[in-house]
């Protein structure tokens, strides 16, 4: 009896040992965990969607470009404004000092209207064609633009432009 019962033992450690050996295959095969963690995210989030600023310039007439890089969201400058919104993509809206300033359905940059001279703080976020910004809030870096000229003429931002979305903080 004390035999059989050695031999079970050894059975089950065995039997362990290969489901330990398969997934640690099965695992290696996947990837390892930046691909086991990338596919949790994309069923748990759907798609990344990400903006980022890489540079911001401003003209002689007060005029900010920034350059963009924009992941997981496409242009559709046909529909700025326009009520259908697409759950794949829309435009982008560029805040200075907080306030929506400009919009933009390039994928690579966008310009401020005419700013006043001083520094200025920018940031740009993903928005739906109707111009409502997507929830949770897709916004890029902030960066620090001095201009140094202006012209006085000012006009009102585009009607898609909305107030920017408040933060919310996780309890």
């Amino acid at each position: 009896m004390e035999e059989l019962r050695g031999d079970g033992r050894v059975a089950r450690l065995l039997i362990a040992l290969a489901i330990t050996v398969g997934a640690t295959a099965l695992f290696a095969t996947l990837g390892g965990i930046r691909l086991a963690h990338s596919a949790i995210a994309r069923d748990q989030y759907d798609e990344v969607r990400h903006i980022a600023i890489t540079k911001g310039t401003a003209s002689r007439k007060g005029r900010v470009t920034l350059r963009v890089t924009i992941i997981g969201w496409k242009m559709y400058p046909g529909l700025i404004g326009k009520p259908l919104n697409k759950t794949d993509g829309g435009h982008w809206a560029i805040f200075v000092d907080s306030k929506c300033n400009a919009v933009s359905a390039n994928r690579k940059q966008g310009t401020t209207r005419p700013l006043k001279t001083g520094k200025r703080k920018i940031y740009a976020a993903l928005a739906n064609n109707d111009g409502s910004y997507l929830v949770p809030n897709v916004r890029s870096n902030t960066v620090t633009v001095k201009v140094k000229r202006t012209v006085k003429k000012k006009g009102k931002p585009p009607r898609s432009c909305r107030p920017a979305p408040r933060l919310e903080l996780a309890p």
